[in-house]
Protein backbone atom coordinates (compact mmCIF):
# COMPACT_ATOMS: atom_id res chain seq x y z
CA UNK A 1 0.00 0.00 0.00
CA UNK A 2 1.03 3.27 -0.69
CA UNK A 3 2.35 5.47 2.27
CA UNK A 4 -0.35 8.79 0.78
CA UNK A 5 -3.29 5.73 0.74
CA UNK A 6 -2.27 4.45 4.33
CA UNK A 7 -2.47 8.09 5.49
CA UNK A 8 -5.80 8.26 4.13
CA UNK A 9 -6.60 5.17 5.57
CA UNK A 10 -5.88 5.91 8.87
CA UNK A 11 -7.45 9.15 8.70
CA UNK A 12 -10.63 7.80 7.53
CA UNK A 13 -10.30 5.74 10.45
CA UNK A 14 -10.20 8.17 13.50
CA UNK A 15 -12.80 10.14 11.72
CA UNK A 16 -15.07 6.79 12.11
CA UNK A 17 -13.65 6.22 15.70
CA UNK A 18 -14.98 10.05 16.30
CA UNK A 19 -18.23 9.78 15.06
CA UNK A 20 -21.04 9.11 14.48
CA UNK A 21 -21.00 12.67 12.64
CA UNK A 22 -24.95 12.94 13.05
CA UNK A 23 -24.59 16.55 13.14
CA UNK A 24 -21.93 17.49 10.60
CA UNK A 25 -20.60 17.86 6.99
CA UNK A 26 -17.15 18.92 6.08
CA UNK A 27 -15.56 18.64 2.67
CA UNK A 28 -12.05 17.54 3.61
CA UNK A 29 -10.53 16.88 0.25
CA UNK A 30 -12.13 16.44 -3.17
CA UNK A 31 -12.34 12.47 -2.17
CA UNK A 32 -12.76 12.64 1.36
CA UNK A 33 -16.06 14.46 3.26
CA UNK A 34 -17.44 13.68 6.65
CA UNK A 35 -21.41 13.70 6.55
CA UNK A 36 -24.14 12.28 8.21
CA UNK A 37 -25.73 9.06 6.79
CA UNK A 38 -29.05 10.46 7.15
CA UNK A 39 -30.79 13.01 4.37
CA UNK A 40 -32.66 14.39 6.36
CA UNK A 41 -30.09 15.63 8.96
CA UNK A 42 -28.50 16.55 6.20
CA UNK A 43 -31.19 18.78 4.51
CA UNK A 44 -31.65 20.09 8.19
CA UNK A 45 -28.01 21.07 8.94
CA UNK A 46 -28.09 22.94 4.93
CA UNK A 47 -31.20 24.51 5.33
CA UNK A 48 -30.44 25.81 9.31
CA UNK A 49 -27.27 26.71 7.83
CA UNK A 50 -28.78 29.03 5.10
CA UNK A 51 -31.32 30.52 7.55
CA UNK A 52 -28.60 31.31 10.12
CA UNK A 53 -26.76 33.16 7.84
CA UNK A 54 -29.53 34.72 6.14
CA UNK A 55 -31.08 35.94 9.95
CA UNK A 56 -27.05 37.18 10.93
CA UNK A 57 -27.32 39.49 7.34
CA UNK A 58 -30.75 40.64 7.86
CA UNK A 59 -29.83 42.12 11.13
CA UNK A 60 -26.14 43.47 10.67
CA UNK A 61 -26.72 44.44 6.99
CA UNK A 62 -23.59 45.92 5.54
CA UNK A 63 -22.08 46.04 8.75
CA UNK A 64 -18.64 44.14 9.09
CA UNK A 65 -18.95 41.19 11.75
CA UNK A 66 -15.06 41.51 12.12
CA UNK A 67 -15.59 42.77 15.37
CA UNK A 68 -17.95 40.66 16.17
CA UNK A 69 -17.87 37.58 18.61
CA UNK A 70 -20.09 34.77 18.12
CA UNK A 71 -21.23 32.00 20.59
CA UNK A 72 -22.77 28.16 19.58
CA UNK A 73 -24.44 26.43 22.71
CA UNK A 74 -24.69 22.86 21.91
CA UNK A 75 -22.13 23.16 19.19
CA UNK A 76 -21.62 19.32 18.80
CA UNK A 77 -18.68 18.37 16.12
CA UNK A 78 -18.83 22.53 15.38
CA UNK A 79 -20.62 22.51 11.98
CA UNK A 80 -22.65 25.89 12.27
CA UNK A 81 -19.80 27.40 14.43
CA UNK A 82 -17.16 26.62 11.34
CA UNK A 83 -19.77 27.87 8.44
CA UNK A 84 -20.62 31.19 10.06
CA UNK A 85 -16.80 32.09 11.13
CA UNK A 86 -16.30 31.17 7.29
CA UNK A 87 -18.58 33.19 6.05
CA UNK A 88 -18.62 36.06 8.16
CA UNK A 89 -14.91 36.40 9.53
CA UNK A 90 -15.76 37.06 13.31
CA UNK A 91 -13.50 37.74 15.73
CA UNK A 92 -14.25 35.54 17.58
CA UNK A 93 -16.24 31.49 17.70
CA UNK A 94 -16.47 30.32 20.47
CA UNK A 95 -18.32 26.55 20.99
CA UNK A 96 -19.63 24.77 24.02
CA UNK A 97 -20.67 21.10 24.13
CA UNK A 98 -21.56 19.17 27.35
CA UNK A 99 -19.98 15.99 25.73
CA UNK A 100 -16.45 15.84 25.04
CA UNK A 101 -16.87 13.20 22.22
CA UNK A 102 -18.38 16.25 20.34
CA UNK A 103 -15.31 18.38 21.70
CA UNK A 104 -13.01 15.83 20.36
CA UNK A 105 -14.82 16.02 16.61
CA UNK A 106 -14.90 19.69 16.60
CA UNK A 107 -11.15 20.64 17.46
CA UNK A 108 -10.39 17.54 14.97
CA UNK A 109 -12.39 20.08 12.37
CA UNK A 110 -10.45 22.90 13.55
CA UNK A 111 -7.04 21.49 13.11
CA UNK A 112 -7.81 19.96 9.82
CA UNK A 113 -8.32 23.54 8.48
CA UNK A 114 -5.96 25.14 10.35
CA UNK A 115 -8.39 27.19 11.95
CA UNK A 116 -6.74 29.81 14.14
CA UNK A 117 -6.52 28.75 17.83
CA UNK A 118 -7.15 32.52 19.15
CA UNK A 119 -10.62 32.96 17.58
CA UNK A 120 -11.74 29.64 16.98
CA UNK A 121 -11.99 27.53 19.53
CA UNK A 122 -14.63 24.86 21.27
CA UNK A 123 -14.80 23.48 24.98
CA UNK A 124 -16.57 21.43 27.14
CA UNK A 125 -19.73 23.71 28.71
CA UNK A 126 -23.64 23.66 29.09
CA UNK A 127 -26.06 26.58 29.15
CA UNK A 128 -26.27 26.14 32.87
CA UNK A 129 -22.43 26.27 33.26
CA UNK A 130 -21.60 29.33 31.27
CA UNK A 131 -21.16 32.32 33.44
CA UNK A 132 -19.53 35.86 32.76
CA UNK A 133 -19.43 35.46 29.55
CA UNK A 134 -20.94 37.00 26.82
CA UNK A 135 -21.08 37.24 23.05
CA UNK A 136 -22.59 39.41 20.11
CA UNK A 137 -24.38 36.58 18.67
CA UNK A 138 -25.78 33.55 20.14
CA UNK A 139 -26.66 30.37 18.50
CA UNK A 140 -28.43 27.71 20.19
CA UNK A 141 -29.56 24.85 17.35
CA UNK A 142 -31.08 21.20 18.61
CA UNK A 143 -30.56 22.03 22.49
CA UNK A 144 -33.89 23.44 24.22
CA UNK A 145 -35.63 19.93 23.65
CA UNK A 146 -33.19 18.30 25.72
CA UNK A 147 -33.01 20.45 28.75
CA UNK A 148 -35.27 20.01 32.01
CA UNK A 149 -35.53 23.96 32.87
CA UNK A 150 -36.13 26.16 30.37
CA UNK A 151 -36.82 29.07 32.07
CA UNK A 152 -33.51 28.89 33.57
CA UNK A 153 -31.85 28.34 30.05
CA UNK A 154 -33.53 31.41 28.86
CA UNK A 155 -31.90 33.26 31.63
CA UNK A 156 -28.46 32.31 30.99
CA UNK A 157 -28.86 33.28 27.19
CA UNK A 158 -30.02 36.39 27.68
CA UNK A 159 -27.15 36.94 30.43
CA UNK A 160 -24.86 35.30 27.37
CA UNK A 161 -26.07 37.52 24.58
CA UNK A 162 -24.92 40.92 23.79
CA UNK A 163 -26.94 41.46 20.69
CA UNK A 164 -28.83 38.90 18.82
CA UNK A 165 -30.09 35.45 19.69
CA UNK A 166 -30.78 31.93 17.55
CA UNK A 167 -32.49 29.13 19.11
CA UNK A 168 -33.79 25.99 16.81
CA UNK A 169 -35.53 23.25 18.51
CA UNK A 170 -37.90 20.42 18.36
CA UNK A 171 -41.11 21.99 19.14
CA UNK A 172 -44.67 20.28 19.65
CA UNK A 173 -47.50 21.35 17.51
CA UNK A 174 -50.14 24.42 17.63
CA UNK A 175 -52.77 21.83 18.09
CA UNK A 176 -51.83 21.36 21.34
CA UNK A 177 -52.44 25.03 22.56
CA UNK A 178 -56.36 23.87 22.19
CA UNK A 179 -59.31 26.22 22.86
CA UNK A 180 -60.25 23.69 25.92
CA UNK A 181 -56.58 23.83 27.58
CA UNK A 182 -57.09 27.96 26.77
CA UNK A 183 -59.99 27.37 29.11
CA UNK A 184 -58.58 25.38 31.74
CA UNK A 185 -55.29 27.75 32.02
CA UNK A 186 -57.88 30.82 32.84
CA UNK A 187 -56.21 33.35 30.82
CA UNK A 188 -57.96 36.18 32.93
CA UNK A 189 -54.87 38.44 34.05
CA UNK A 190 -55.57 42.39 32.66
CA UNK A 191 -52.60 41.94 30.31
CA UNK A 192 -55.15 39.64 28.06
CA UNK A 193 -57.75 42.35 28.02
CA UNK A 194 -55.16 44.23 25.44
CA UNK A 195 -53.29 41.14 24.01
CA UNK A 196 -54.05 37.82 21.95
CA UNK A 197 -54.62 35.16 24.98
CA UNK A 198 -50.70 33.83 24.33
CA UNK A 199 -49.92 30.90 26.37
CA UNK A 200 -47.66 27.76 26.03
CA UNK A 201 -47.86 23.93 26.84
CA UNK A 202 -44.85 22.17 27.51
CA UNK A 203 -44.45 18.51 27.45
CA UNK A 204 -42.63 16.22 29.45
CA UNK A 205 -40.59 12.67 28.71
CA UNK A 206 -37.65 10.66 29.76
CA UNK A 207 -34.45 10.58 27.36
CA UNK A 208 -30.90 8.56 28.24
CA UNK A 209 -27.09 9.66 27.80
CA UNK A 210 -26.25 6.20 26.31
CA UNK A 211 -26.61 6.93 23.19
CA UNK A 212 -24.42 9.13 21.54
CA UNK A 213 -27.12 11.27 20.75
CA UNK A 214 -27.41 15.41 22.22
CA UNK A 215 -28.02 14.03 25.52
CA UNK A 216 -25.83 14.65 27.88
CA UNK A 217 -27.43 13.28 30.95
CA UNK A 218 -30.34 10.79 31.80
CA UNK A 219 -33.26 12.52 32.97
CA UNK A 220 -36.68 14.20 32.41
CA UNK A 221 -36.62 16.58 29.72
CA UNK A 222 -39.34 19.66 27.95
CA UNK A 223 -40.58 19.40 24.27
CA UNK A 224 -42.02 23.35 24.05
CA UNK A 225 -44.40 24.39 21.69
CA UNK A 226 -44.27 27.15 19.62
CA UNK A 227 -45.13 30.01 22.62
CA UNK A 228 -44.17 28.05 25.43
CA UNK A 229 -40.51 29.17 23.09
CA UNK A 230 -41.81 32.81 22.96
CA UNK A 231 -42.65 32.82 26.46
CA UNK A 232 -39.75 31.59 28.05
CA UNK A 233 -37.52 34.40 25.95
CA UNK A 234 -39.69 37.03 27.08
CA UNK A 235 -39.58 35.97 30.72
CA UNK A 236 -35.81 36.25 30.07
CA UNK A 237 -36.12 39.85 28.74
CA UNK A 238 -35.75 39.72 25.39
CA UNK A 239 -37.63 41.82 23.16
CA UNK A 240 -38.74 41.50 19.29
CA UNK A 241 -38.93 37.95 19.80
CA UNK A 242 -40.10 35.90 16.26
CA UNK A 243 -40.97 32.36 16.06
CA UNK A 244 -41.03 30.58 12.32
CA UNK A 245 -42.04 27.08 11.71
CA UNK A 246 -38.93 25.31 9.64
CA UNK A 247 -40.09 21.63 10.18
CA UNK A 248 -38.37 19.66 7.24
CA UNK A 249 -40.92 16.70 6.84
CA UNK A 250 -40.68 16.37 3.30
CA UNK A 251 -39.55 13.02 0.94
CA UNK A 252 -35.96 12.81 -0.70
CA UNK A 253 -36.92 9.65 -3.43
CA UNK A 254 -33.97 10.32 -5.05
CA UNK A 255 -32.09 8.76 -2.52
CA UNK A 256 -34.57 6.39 -1.82
CA UNK A 257 -35.02 7.37 1.74
CA UNK A 258 -38.59 8.25 2.47
CA UNK A 259 -40.16 10.74 5.45
CA UNK A 260 -40.05 8.06 8.19
CA UNK A 261 -41.01 10.92 10.97
CA UNK A 262 -42.92 13.78 11.64
CA UNK A 263 -41.77 16.57 13.78
CA UNK A 264 -42.07 20.57 14.11
CA UNK A 265 -39.17 22.72 13.88
CA UNK A 266 -38.78 26.04 15.23
CA UNK A 267 -36.64 28.88 14.86
CA UNK A 268 -36.68 31.39 17.16
CA UNK A 269 -35.19 34.97 16.68
CA UNK A 270 -34.92 37.55 19.69
CA UNK A 271 -32.19 40.72 20.17
CA UNK A 272 -30.93 41.78 23.41
CA UNK A 273 -32.86 44.87 24.44
CA UNK A 274 -30.93 48.04 24.37
CA UNK A 275 -31.65 50.40 27.35
CA UNK A 276 -34.87 50.61 29.62
CA UNK A 277 -37.71 49.17 28.07
CA UNK A 278 -40.95 49.91 28.84
CA UNK A 279 -43.07 46.89 31.39
CA UNK A 280 -45.16 44.93 29.34
CA UNK A 281 -47.08 44.36 32.91
CA UNK A 282 -47.58 47.72 33.73
CA UNK A 283 -48.62 49.27 30.54
CA UNK A 284 -50.48 46.52 29.47
CA UNK A 285 -52.95 47.00 32.93
CA UNK A 286 -52.88 50.31 32.28
CA UNK A 287 -54.66 50.33 29.40
CA UNK A 288 -56.96 47.27 30.75
CA UNK A 289 -57.76 49.58 33.95
CA UNK A 290 -58.42 52.79 31.85
CA UNK A 291 -60.60 50.56 29.32
CA UNK A 292 -62.70 49.83 32.64
CA UNK A 293 -63.71 53.81 32.73
CA UNK A 294 -63.88 54.37 29.30
CA UNK A 295 -65.81 51.77 28.03
CA UNK A 296 -69.57 51.81 28.74
CA UNK A 297 -72.62 49.81 28.09
CA UNK A 298 -75.07 52.02 26.57
CA UNK A 299 -77.63 53.38 29.36
CA UNK A 300 -80.31 52.07 26.62
CA UNK A 301 -79.05 48.55 27.28
CA UNK A 302 -77.66 48.59 30.70
CA UNK A 303 -80.75 50.49 32.50
CA UNK A 304 -83.52 46.86 31.63
CA UNK A 305 -80.49 44.99 33.38
CA UNK A 306 -80.26 47.06 36.05
CA UNK A 307 -84.36 47.21 36.71
CA UNK A 308 -83.96 43.37 36.72
CA UNK A 309 -81.71 42.83 39.36
CA UNK A 310 -83.59 45.36 41.28
CA UNK A 311 -86.63 43.38 40.97
CA UNK A 312 -88.56 46.25 39.61
CA UNK A 313 -89.46 44.02 36.31
CA UNK A 314 -88.99 40.52 35.10
CA UNK A 315 -86.41 39.11 32.45
CA UNK A 316 -89.22 38.03 29.86
CA UNK A 317 -89.40 41.96 29.23
CA UNK A 318 -85.88 42.15 27.84
CA UNK A 319 -85.31 42.67 24.23
CA UNK A 320 -82.33 43.33 22.28
CA UNK A 321 -79.24 43.53 23.46
CA UNK A 322 -80.43 43.43 26.87
CA UNK A 323 -81.65 40.26 26.63
CA UNK A 324 -78.81 39.17 24.79
CA UNK A 325 -76.46 39.74 28.14
CA UNK A 326 -79.05 38.09 30.44
CA UNK A 327 -79.15 35.45 27.78
CA UNK A 328 -75.74 35.01 28.36
CA UNK A 329 -75.63 35.51 32.01
CA UNK A 330 -77.95 32.48 32.43
CA UNK A 331 -76.12 31.07 29.46
CA UNK A 332 -79.28 30.25 27.72
CA UNK A 333 -78.54 30.44 24.34
CA UNK A 334 -82.34 30.48 22.93
CA UNK A 335 -83.22 30.38 19.71
CA UNK A 336 -83.88 33.89 19.49
CA UNK A 337 -81.31 35.13 21.40
CA UNK A 338 -78.19 33.69 19.89
CA UNK A 339 -77.73 35.94 17.05
CA UNK A 340 -77.93 38.67 19.57
CA UNK A 341 -75.18 37.36 21.40
CA UNK A 342 -72.99 36.78 18.00
CA UNK A 343 -73.58 40.33 18.02
CA UNK A 344 -72.99 41.01 21.38
CA UNK A 345 -69.44 39.17 21.03
CA UNK A 346 -68.41 41.98 18.41
CA UNK A 347 -69.35 44.81 21.03
CA UNK A 348 -66.56 46.97 22.41
CA UNK A 349 -67.81 46.32 26.13
CA UNK A 350 -68.32 42.69 25.64
CA UNK A 351 -65.12 42.34 27.89
CA UNK A 352 -67.20 43.66 30.60
CA UNK A 353 -70.47 41.49 29.77
CA UNK A 354 -68.37 38.39 29.87
CA UNK A 355 -67.19 39.48 33.21
CA UNK A 356 -70.60 39.20 35.45
CA UNK A 357 -71.14 35.89 35.74
CA UNK A 358 -69.42 36.61 38.87
CA UNK A 359 -71.61 38.64 41.68
CA UNK A 360 -73.56 40.40 38.19
CA UNK A 361 -75.77 41.81 40.91
CA UNK A 362 -73.06 44.65 41.90
CA UNK A 363 -71.41 44.33 38.46
CA UNK A 364 -74.75 45.59 36.82
CA UNK A 365 -74.92 48.22 39.26
CA UNK A 366 -71.59 49.52 39.10
CA UNK A 367 -72.25 49.53 35.27
CA UNK A 368 -75.30 51.46 35.51
CA UNK A 369 -73.85 53.62 37.56
CA UNK A 370 -71.00 54.42 35.38
CA UNK A 371 -73.07 54.48 32.35
CA UNK A 372 -75.27 57.26 34.02
CA UNK A 373 -72.17 59.57 34.80
CA UNK A 374 -71.39 59.06 30.91
CA UNK A 375 -75.26 60.28 30.26
CA UNK A 376 -74.82 63.40 31.83
CA UNK A 377 -76.96 62.30 35.52
CA UNK A 378 -74.50 62.45 37.96
CA UNK A 379 -76.92 62.79 40.47
CA UNK A 380 -78.30 59.89 39.57
CA UNK A 381 -75.02 58.34 39.02
CA UNK A 382 -73.76 59.00 42.74
CA UNK A 383 -76.58 57.65 44.20
CA UNK A 384 -76.47 54.05 42.57
CA UNK A 385 -72.52 54.28 43.38
CA UNK A 386 -73.02 55.23 46.95
CA UNK A 387 -75.31 52.17 47.23
CA UNK A 388 -72.60 49.87 45.58
CA UNK A 389 -69.93 51.22 47.90
CA UNK A 390 -72.41 50.09 50.68
CA UNK A 391 -73.37 47.11 50.22
CA UNK A 392 -71.85 44.49 52.21
CA UNK A 393 -69.38 41.79 50.40
CA UNK A 394 -69.60 43.77 47.69
CA UNK A 395 -67.80 42.70 44.44
CA UNK A 396 -64.01 44.68 45.04
CA UNK A 397 -63.32 45.57 41.55
CA UNK A 398 -66.76 47.55 41.39
CA UNK A 399 -65.95 48.87 44.59
CA UNK A 400 -62.67 50.54 43.46
CA UNK A 401 -63.96 51.45 40.24
CA UNK A 402 -67.26 52.91 42.08
CA UNK A 403 -64.95 54.74 44.55
CA UNK A 404 -62.97 55.92 41.29
CA UNK A 405 -66.09 57.37 38.88
CA UNK A 406 -67.67 58.93 41.86
CA UNK A 407 -63.89 60.69 42.38
CA UNK A 408 -65.00 61.76 38.34
CA UNK A 409 -68.37 62.90 39.46
CA UNK A 410 -67.50 65.16 42.27
CA UNK A 411 -64.96 66.75 40.13
CA UNK A 412 -67.35 67.62 37.26
CA UNK A 413 -69.54 69.32 40.11
CA UNK A 414 -66.30 71.20 41.45
CA UNK A 415 -66.39 69.49 44.34
CA UNK A 416 -62.07 69.52 44.30
CA UNK A 417 -61.91 68.39 48.23
CA UNK A 418 -64.71 65.41 48.13
CA UNK A 419 -63.18 64.18 44.48
CA UNK A 420 -59.51 64.14 46.03
CA UNK A 421 -60.98 61.73 49.22
CA UNK A 422 -62.73 59.54 46.64
CA UNK A 423 -59.60 59.16 44.97
CA UNK A 424 -58.18 58.68 48.39
CA UNK A 425 -60.77 55.35 48.95
CA UNK A 426 -59.93 54.07 45.32
CA UNK A 427 -56.30 53.47 46.42
CA UNK A 428 -56.96 51.88 49.55
CA UNK A 429 -59.31 49.74 48.17
CA UNK A 430 -56.74 48.87 45.05
CA UNK A 431 -53.09 50.31 45.35
CA UNK A 432 -52.39 49.78 41.99
CA UNK A 433 -55.09 50.80 40.14
CA UNK A 434 -53.74 53.34 37.33
CA UNK A 435 -56.49 55.67 36.54
CA UNK A 436 -56.49 56.44 40.19
CA UNK A 437 -52.85 56.65 40.61
CA UNK A 438 -53.09 59.12 37.71
CA UNK A 439 -55.33 61.45 39.15
CA UNK A 440 -53.44 61.58 42.41
CA UNK A 441 -50.09 62.65 40.37
CA UNK A 442 -52.46 64.99 38.22
CA UNK A 443 -53.81 66.67 41.47
CA UNK A 444 -50.06 66.77 43.32
CA UNK A 445 -48.47 68.33 40.05
CA UNK A 446 -51.31 71.49 40.10
CA UNK A 447 -51.63 72.07 43.64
Amino acid sequence: MKKEDLNHSKLIQKINLLGPWVHGYFELYPNLTIKDSDLYQQQRLFQLKKQLIDIIENHYGRVSLKDKTLCDIGCNAGYFLFELFKHFGFKKAVGYDPKITNISKARFIAKQFSLPKDRFKCMVGNIFSLKRKSFDVVIMPGVLHHLDDHMLAAKRLFQLTNELLILECMALPDEVESNSMKQFLELKDDVYKSNKPIFGVTGLKFESHFLDGAAATSGVVSIPSKNAIYLELFNAGFSDIKLYDVSNNSNAPESGQYKYRNFCNVLAVAKKPKGSQTNFFESNTEIAHKSEIDVWIPRHIIEPLYLVIKGQTTADNLGGEARAIWSTLMQQSTAVAIDEIENLKKKPYYNIVSAFSHQPIDKISFEYGKSLFFDGDYTSAEKVLTEVVSTLNCDWRSVYRSYHVLTLIAEKQGHFKKAREFNRKTLIAYTHFFPAIQYKRVNASNS
